[in-house]
């Protein structure tokens, strides 16, 4: 997937099980100038946002990160 020099490669999807949250997992790659990544969405979900896994006593949790930059050739 492209948008501009922005190219999504190697996506993949964990679906989660009854009342738990769906993970979609990629590599974006930067081929212009640094970018922001401001906002996801989906037709596959009424809601999307850009998480990041954080570690406490040995636990794992989603944490809501909001826009992320992406360096440029990254």
């Amino acid at each position: 997937v492209n948008a501009g020099n922005i190219r999504i490669v190697h996506p993949w999807v964990r679906a989660g099980g009854a009342g738990q949250n769906t993970l979609a997992f990629m590599e974006v790659i930067n081929d212009g100038e640094t970018d922001t990544l401001e906002s996801v969405a989906t037709d596959a979900a009424s809601s999307a946002r850009i998480v990041g896994v954080t570690m406490k006593d040995g636990v794992s949790a989603l944490q809501e990160v909001g826009a992320i930059e992406i360096p440029a050739g990254d």
